[in-house]
């Protein structure tokens, strides 16, 4: 199983008219599992100008997610694209997301790419938090991938995250896996975080799940953090302490 995703397999339906309606996240013996957002699939019923998507349990049932919600109604642009998500619990109330938000609307560039997404709160205003944005703005490669991501409050000024910085850099392997995450000031230059370290570096094992995380100060050099370790080894459901040479 792939930590960063949650799940070994996705398996996807279509409808005859090539709409995904269902996907499940399977483990390696083909029996469903929940993924990181605490369910093991998605059902999609498709409207005009919108779509409500169902979160499912191992059962094919209707449940809660870690997040809150068990139901999304996400409208559509012109082309198609997801445009607004507004989060509704299992009796099709609106309900508050962990985030503190109940309903994101995403923004594009020139090229189609989603570049933003605004986070709204009570009332239909932006979200006014002191652990989360109200907006987080990306900044993509040719591949899409997100290599810059800034956090923004209500009146678009630069935000704090939960690390103490105002967002990061995502460098990736070929694989297309992140092998170095650099946190950014409110400038967007290296900063520490709330930890100490400035930037972390990842090494993954064959199938791809996260083998070791490896944290650096700003000068580059190893970092130790407070408990006197220098980066984790991730077995299992283990988590192992590493030295500056990165060994257990």
């Amino acid at each position: 199983v792939a930590v960063d995703i949650g799940y070994a397999v996705l398996e996807k339906t279509n409808n005859s008219d090539g709409k995904l309606i269902l996907e499940r996240y399977l483990d390696e013996n083909g029996e469903p599992m929940l993924g990181k957002g605490g369910y093991a699939g998605i059902s999609y019923e498709h409207f005009d100008g919108y779509d409500m998507l169902t979160f499912l349990d191992r059962d094919g049932n209707a449940m809660q997610t870690v997040g809150g919600y068990t139901y999304i109604k996400r409208t559509l642009t012109e082309s198609g694209k997801a445009d607004t998500d507004t989060y509704f619990d299992s009796q099709m109330q609106t309900v508050k997301c962990s985030g503190g938000y109940r309903q994101t609307r995403r923004e594009y560039d020139d090229n189609g790419n989603n570049c933003a997404v605004y986070y709204y709160g009570e009332g239909g205003l932006l979200l006014q938090s002191s652990v989360f944005p109200a907006i987080k703005r990306y900044e993509r490669d040719s591949s899409d991938r997100v290599i810059k991501e800034m956090a923004f409050d209500a009146s678009g000024a630069p935000a704090p995250t939960m690390s103490g910085c105002y967002g990061v850099k995502n460098d990736y392997n070929k694989d297309g896996r992140v092998i170095r995450i650099t946190y950014l000031d409110a400038d967007g230059k290296p900063a520490a975080t709330t930890a100490g370290y400035t930037s972390l570096t990842r090494t993954y094992y064959r199938d791809g799940t996260i083998e070791k995380e490896m944290y650096f100060g700003s000068d580059g050099e190893p970092y130790r953090v407070k408990k006197g370790y220098y980066g984790v080894k991730i077995s299992g459901s283990e988590r192992l302490q590493l030295s500056r040479g990165g060994h257990v």
